[in-house]
């Protein structure tokens, strides 16, 4: 009975720990789509540009 009441405590603990984790692992999921995006938005702006003086 003590050992099912030692793994109970530690698996809410590990759940409780989780939990507590994931709303900055999504933070930081976001923040890289984020950079991904404006960096690509970028590299489209600099060939674009590029494109643009070649015709003038």
């Amino acid at each position: 009975m003590w050992l099912v009441s030692v793994i109970l405590i530690l698996t809410q603990a590990g759940f409780t720990m989780f939990y507590s984790v994931m709303p900055l692992l999504l933070e930081i999921r976001n923040t890289f789509i984020q950079l991904k995006l404006h960096l690509s938005f970028n590299i489209l702006t600099l060939h674009t540009c590029g494109e643009k003086k070649k015709k003038s």
